[in-house]
């Protein structure tokens, strides 16, 4: 689909060259042979699967299925469309490699994103499946595979939902490189509805999404959780999944493909379809009924992923966490199998159809929600208007022409708008004055008299009487500018709220959002966003109208004006800095949240401190400012919006880039049609509120007719006095208002600690006026002792030669070569050995292959997908003292008793205790790493067998150079469990300069290796220790020598898993490869 158009494409069916990308060529030759089998062959073959059929057209229709995923992606990737949707039949997400299942022959999605992956070079593809049932083979497509994150939203019961499997609960996150990289969010209530799924698109997928970064979004699209479906039996609304799906599309560009999977009611199926479309076209998005309050039993499954994946997933620690590297709760009282255990499921037959009473009220329900909560798409309506008059740029410091807030703001973003073509795609209004009576519906009549009378002043009473102000200025323009500025808003608002625009953009100053009743500050002098308001409740009459304030500064004024008013509901993200940051009041803090009936109705989200980027306002609105404009469902949103908070503002000082207001606008378009339509006219005439202007009421009665109505977005300008960045922000904006894709963010979002604490406070206490910010309670962080690699356990078997599976060591050194031979003492071990040897972020590739099972009868393990085999393993080690690395080549456990993997890991070890390699040499006997964790006293005598000449070559000293009488050495852990925690980014670009996050300070810095926060060390301040007292990350990593330290090991530490970072940091300190990293 392009712009607000669709074409319809017929596909070819797919080669075997496609489908073997997932599917193994026996499978695939054994359904081209349904084409030619009997009936009672085919009856026989469905007979040995779980719940598929087939016929002699299924081979073609299931190839065509796979050939319109293909088409789309092609499509896509050569930008002759922007998004997809696959309507296709039959499903996939079920079908395995050799196998079907669950109505599924191919799957669609798995070959569509491998082809992605290996033909077209894709690194980063999400996977959304929101299929009531779990996508369980694409999860075992990609389960050890970074580049695909998958997120499975499905119903689960505990395992006692179809395909009630072990592995489609929350803690099967991935393996090795692919951990945290699966997200299964397991439902286990039936009575789950649209503000569920939202709430779990809010605090899991989108939060996942923005931080993979995704280059390609699929979409395995079931509709079986819609209301009505007989099999999923869940309560979706249609229109949802046009909400969900527009969220997805903020990501990759918005390349976005949709596929159908399941969808069992046809009334719902079809609406629901017809609703993700209107989505992709880019119409605006349909009404929903109010939230219903959040279902426990969601609350509880969202906190079990957050606890999983929170070591991954950076933006999950808006959660406080309660307790770290707790293990996994026990769940072995449920009924669960893998799908190793059997082939074909025997499960009770349900029955799927409804009984006559249901039909009828299901009928009765679906039409209340096809009419209330149409298909949106009224081309009819023009999308975006903008407001603009030169006539703004006579305000001006005569004395300053420097001064931050100044007419070349405008000048400068309205030449850009029109150089890249926005203003030519807007409607252009005409601006006109504020009148009195409009000003007095927010300002003090004495108020107003005193600036309408600077008219006449002469400059150098103006500049005393801005002297005598808080941060303004006058000359003789500014009551006619103020008056403009105010009245080119309401335009953009009549042209909203009467049904002729969708949105607008206001481009106007002065300022206005620090203006309060009867005083100006702060730039401002008529508050032109609480006006704006004034006017829409007055002339339209709209009972719930939303303000956003995202201008670094508190708005202060609109906030005071709007405190005790229960219809505006006020949301400010601003810089605090504990009450030191303009406008300097405790009032900006985020415990004041209204008065009176309004109590709850003001938010201030209030940072403290300058580390404050994209990744903090978007965790900010996704998991908060959203969410509560859900619950309160505005009928107008009106942002103040400032752009001081732009990387390269003077005045802000923080680091949100331009792009990331396109994203902010693309989230509150979700929701600004939350409401069915209604008929808007000045219905309040006999209002006791000063009523509108003669000539206003006029032009509406004029109309003779109500105007249909469900919602609008405005923008209008603030601060924001970087000129570039303030012209840029603009442009990204009102390109997002016309429907344009939102561009990607820079890779490598992050949070940071304060701005986690800030929004915490917030939600802690709106928790108390809000239903979708309960249940933000603090998380413990589950700990899986295999995630992490340790050396290999093993055992001198000698002494125990029962029951043992040989593993084959090769080991080599300078000097000689030889094969040493260590039996692990059971199966048990193997495995452990294997698992222990998992690296979180192995680069190798990992390939299939074909291994040879060894005794049938090994035991099932509770914690992995499939039976345990015996194999060899294969060790090459250099055990030399500069660089010693191994060569792991081992089977590991499949996924299901039909497929293998082969993996082949690289990974190269630094021996920090020689004498300790030697003994494992000789020996045969891998050191057990409870051996390994101690550190040496330091020793006062040459009994380590180092000679002076050893001394001065290890350190690289010159042989003239003297040394004290004592050396000192200290042998790091070589393992540790809150390795866990360390978060290994191979794209960080370390800053070996950076300050103290919270002192500045420049020297004995360490970096958190967790989440890349920057604070001084115990000689210094101790901020890495206060840093660690919070958030209990553990790793940190020192920019003076690069030695690693755990806080909770009470030592040094050097593992595998931290090369990566020390070798980032080595080459930005000293310009080349860190010795030995090759």
């Amino acid at each position: 689909m392009s712009g607000n158009t669709s074409d319809q494409s017929f596909p070819e069916p797919a080669t075997d060259d496609f489908l073997t990308l997932y599917h193994q060529t026996e499978y695939i030759e054994q359904i081209k042979q349904t084409t030619t089998m009997e009936d009672n062959e085919l009856k026989q073959l469905s007979a040995t699967l779980d719940s598929v059929y087939f016929n002699k057209h299924t081979d073609l229709s299931a190839r065509l299925s796979v050939g319109s995923w293909i088409q789309a992606v092609d499509l896509i990737h050569h930008g002759d469309v922007r998004n997809a949707f696959c309507l296709v039949r039959p499903p996939g997400h079920h079908a395995l490699t050799n196998e079907a299942c669950g109505f599924c022959i191919y799957n669609n999605v798995a070959i569509a994103a491998n082809y992605a992956i290996e033909k077209l070079n894709y690194n980063r593809i999400l996977i959304v499946d929101w299929d009531v049932h779990h996508g369980n083979t694409t999860q075992y497509a990609f389960y050890d595979n970074p580049k695909v994150l998958f997120i499975s939203i499905h119903r689960y019961d505990n395992g006692e939902f179809w395909p009630n499997l072990r592995e489609s609960n929350y803690d099967f996150i991935g393996t090795g490189r692919g951990r945290g990289f699966n997200v299964n969010i397991a439902l286990n209530d039936k009575d789950i509805g649209d503000s569920d799924y939202l709430t779990i698109f809010h605090r899991i997928v989108l939060p996942l999404a923005y931080e993979f970064d995704p280059e390609l979004v699929l979409v395995s699209a079931g509709y079986d959780s819609s209301f009505g479906c007989p099999v999923g039996q869940l309560n979706l609304s249609p229109s949802l999944y046009a909400h969900l799906t527009h969220k997805l599309m903020a990501f990759a560009e918005g390349k976005v493909i949709v596929g159908l999977e399941g969808g069992y009611y046809l009334d719902t199926l079809s609406e629901s379809v017809g609703h993700t479309l209107s989505a992709l076209l880019g119409d605006p998005m349909p009404s929903l009924d109010p939230m219903k309050p959040i279902n426990p039993s969601v609350l509880e499954t969202i906190s079990n992923c957050i606890s999983t994946l929170s070591f991954r997933w950076k933006f999950l620690h808006i959660y406080p966490l309660l307790n770290d590297n707790v293990l996994f709760p026990d769940i072995s009282h449920l009924k669960l199998q893998s799908w190793s255990d059997v082939k074909v499921p025997n499960f009770e037959p349900t029955d799927e159809h409804h009984n006559v009473e249901d039909k009828l009220g299901i009928e009765k329900r679906f039409d209340y929600l096809k009419n209330t909560h149409p298909i949106a798409g009224n081309n009819k309506i023009s999308g975006t208007c903008l407001v603009y008059d030169n006539r703004m740029q006579n305000h001006k410091n005569e004395e300053d022409p420097t001064y931050p807030e100044n007419p070349e703001r405008i000048k400068h973003t309205y030449a850009l708008l029109k150089q890249l073509g926005l203003k030519r795609r807007c409607k252009c209004i005409e601006a006109r004055y504020a009148t009195r009576t409009e000003l007095l519906r927010v300002h003090t009549e004495e108020y107003v008299n005193t600036i309408a009378s600077t008219v006449n002043m002469e400059q150098t009473a103006l500049n005393d009487f801005g002297a005598s102000e808080n941060s303004v200025y006058f000359n003789c323009h500014t009551y006619d500018n103020a008056l403009l500025a105010s009245g080119s808003l309401l335009a953009v608002i009549d042209e909203v709220c009467s049904g002729e625009s969708l949105n607008g953009m206001a481009l106007i100053r002065p300022p206005g959002h620090h203006a309060l009743k009867d005083r100006c500050m702060g730039f401002c002098f008529f508050n032109n966003v609480a006006i704006g308001a004034r006017h829409a409740q007055q002339v339209y009459g709209l009972e719930r109208i939303a303000i956003i304030d995202w201008d670094v500064h508190h708005g202060n004024g609109t906030a005071e004006i709007f405190e005790d008013d229960p219809n505006i509901l006020y949301i400010s993200v601003h810089r605090f800095d504990h009450g030191r940051y303009f406008p300097n009041s405790d009032f900006s803090s985020s415990q004041f949240c209204g008065t009176g009936e309004g109590l709850g109705r003001t938010i201030h989200i209030a940072w403290n401190g300058r580390d404050v980027k994209d990744g903090d306002y978007i965790v900010a609105f996704i998991n908060i400012i959203i969410p509560i404009l859900y619950e309160f469902r505005p009928q107008l949103i009106l942002v103040s919006a400032g752009f001081d908070a732009a990387h390269g503002d003077k005045l802000g000082r923080l680091g949100v880039s331009p792009k990331c207001f396109a994203h902010l606008t693309h989230l509150l378009m979700t929701v600004v049609h939350l409401n069915p339509s209604v008929y808007t006219l000045n219905h309040r005439k006999n209002s006791p509120i000063i009523s509108t202007p003669t000539r206003q009421t006029r032009q509406r009665l004029q109309q003779e007719k109500s105007i249909s109505y469900s919602g609008g977005l405005v923008l209008a300008l603030e601060g924001g006095y970087q000129i570039t960045a303030l012209s840029q922000c603009v442009a990204h904006c009102v390109a997002t208002l016309l429907g344009d894709n939102c561009p990607r963010l820079s890779s490598n979002l992050s949070i940071s600690e304060k701005s986690c604490k800030s929004m915490q406070q917030t939600i802690e206490i709106h928790a108390n006026y809000w239903n979708m910010l309960k249940g933000f309670d603090p998380v413990n962080r589950f700990y899986d002792q295999d995630s992490i690699r340790r050396p290999v356990i093993g055992r001198n078997t000698r002494q125990n030669p029962q029951n043992t599976t040989t593993t084959t060591i090769s080991s080599s050194s300078s000097s000689s070569s030889s094969n040493t031979t260590i039996e692990l003492n059971n199966e048990s071990d193997l495995v452990h050995s294997k698992l222990n040897n998992l690296c979180l972020n192995d680069k190798q590739p990992i390939t299939k292959c074909t291994s040879t099972p060894g005794d049938n009868n090994n035991n099932h393990l509770d914690d992995e997908f499939s039976q345990l085999f015996k194999t060899k393993l294969t060790l090459n080690a250099d055990s030399s003292l500069n660089n010693t690395s191994d060569r792991l080549r081992s089977t590991s456990i499949s996924k299901h008793p039909s497929e293998r993997l082969y993996v082949h890991e690289q990974n190269s070890y630094e021996t920090l205790n020689n004498s300790e390699s030697t003994v494992a040499k000789t020996s045969g006997v891998v050191i057990d790493p409870s051996e390994s964790h101690h550190q040496q006293q330091p020793s006062t005598s040459n009994g380590s067998g180092f000679t002076s000449e050893d001394i001065h070559d290890f350190f690289g000293l010159p042989s003239s150079h003297e040394l004290t009488s004592q050396v000192f050495a200290v042998t790091p852990l070589s393992w540790c469990p809150h390795l866990i925690s360390v978060h290994n980014n191979p794209n960080w670009k370390p800053d070996i300069n950076s300050l103290c996050n919270s002192c500045n300070h420049s020297n004995e810095n360490w970096v958190c290796l967790s989440c890349y926060s920057v604070y001084c060390g115990r000689y210094a301040n101790s901020h890495m220790i206060e840093h660690f007292n919070i958030t209990k990350h553990s790793i940190v990593l020192s920019y003076a020598d690069l030695s690693t330290w755990c806080y909770q090991c009470e030592s040094y530490v050097h593992n595998e898993i931290l090369l990566n970072m020390k070798r980032a940091v080595y080459q930005a300190k000293f310009g080349e490869d860190m010795p030995g990293s090759s």
